[in-house]
């Protein structure tokens, strides 16, 4: 973590900024689109959320018809879910494709006066509420494990206003952060967005997203320019390296040069406005798409495994890791007989396979090839006679 100068940081922003040439009509009360027209769904979406934040929430209300106008005048493809009936499953459905995300509400972040998370399941999300229509004070925290779920469009811009702790700064009446704290908290609050594919986090504790979604829509430069760009830009600008996200790139802009931490952004500030404009999910299936993978091949073929079988397995086959033709000439036997295909080492079984092994449990175990592909010393490893 360092403190640069106004100079350097806005050299910073300049190297980052690439310079490019030339939902539905009837929706549940709360959740509200623009006028869908044949096209809709080919436009970039925005979604404007409001949370539950008791006698404030008129105001955000207020803040986001302003926001819901602007995005209007660029796309049709715009969603409003307000309290009180912002509920998780609302906004869950809601940003599935969106390009751009607002949220204006109650932030729940780390560090704080309160006790430890360590798995921050009401951290660094959203306040939304517990139950449709039931008021603005029916609030419940949505933190990191939620937020990692959510369906963005690929390298999606999430916009975070009037939050505590988003973008470093302290609860109402609560002491200044140090820089340390600051930085940690804006890390955090971004990294479930950027785990959930989005491509940068821009929370600003003091202003609304309209000027944001102009320069959005308008200007052809990267995220870093545009955050940079903003008419609160304080020129106070302190860089650091995400601790949470590999290669993202955080920046504070505090109101005064070490204090006040109400402006950040955290993620790859090399994205361009297009970038964020232009990607759409691609519908290649209605379901969710994951990643099974490990270290190596070996801890791959474990991870496979384990999200696929549960202990007790009829049988496992195991293969050699150098080479794939009898792992793949045993794939269909062991599919239909129930069980994984494991990687091993000629002369021994490597501590991840084995860890799977003694997880599975299989009544037995099949070695695929020969010994010079798995030697009698492996075999007598696996317990074999």
């Amino acid at each position: 973590m360092r403190k640069t100068s106004p100079a350097a940081s806005l050299a910073l922003l300049v190297l980052a900024s690439v310079v490019l040439a030339a939902a539905s009509a009837s929706a549940a009360p709360g959740v509200m689109a623009a006028t869908a027209t044949a096209s809709t769904s080919a436009q970039p979406k925005v979604v404007i959320i409001v949370g539950a934040t008791e006698s404030t929430t008129s105001a955000y209300r207020s803040y986001a018809d302003a926001e819901y106008a602007t995005a209007l005048k660029y796309t049709p493809n715009v969603v409003k879910v307000y309290s009180p009936d912002a509920t998780w499953a609302a906004v869950q459905a809601a940003v599935k494709d969106a390009n751009v995300v607002i949220y204006h509400g109650h932030g729940n972040g780390w560090p704080a006066p309160y006790p430890y998370d360590p798995n921050f399941t009401t951290r660094d999300g959203f306040g939304l509420n517990k139950v449709a229509g039931a008021g603005d004070s029916n609030r419940v925290y949505y933190g990191e494990p939620y937020i990692r779920t959510l369906s963005f469009a690929p390298g999606a811009l999430i916009l975070l206003h009037n939050l505590c702790y988003a973008s470093g700064d302290s609860e109402p009446g609560n002491p200044q952060p140090t820089l340390s704290v600051a930085e940690q908290r804006a890390d955090n609050y971004a990294s479930a967005f950027l785990a959930a594919g989005a491509s940068a986090v821009i929370a600003d504790g003091h202003m609304g997203a309209g000027a944001y979604l102009d320069a959005l829509f308008t200007q052809h430069e990267s995220l870093g320019g545009l955050w940079g760009s903003m008419p609160d830009f304080h020129n106070h600008a302190i860089d650091f390296q995400s601790a949470r996200t590999a290669a993202a790139t955080g920046i504070l802009d505090p109101e005064n040069p070490t204090s006040d931490y109400y402006r950040s952004i955290v993620g790859n500030l090399s994205a361009t406005t297009d970038d964020v404009l232009s990607a759409r999910t691609a519908q290649y299936t209605a379901g969710a798409v994951t990643r099974l993978a490990g270290a190596d091949r070996y801890a791959t073929a474990a991870a496979v495994s384990a999200a696929t079988f549960a202990p007790g397995v009829p049988v496992a086959y195991v293969a050699a890791g150098t080479d794939f033709p009898d792992a793949l000439a045993g794939g269909p036997a062991a599919a239909a007989q129930g069980g994984p295909i494991l990687l091993v080492g000629r002369d021994a079984v490597p501590a991840v396979t084995a860890a799977e092994l003694a997880r599975l449990r299989p009544a037995r175990i099949v070695v695929l090839g020969g010994p010079a592909a798995a030697s009698d010393a492996l075999v007598a490893a696996l317990g074999m006679p």
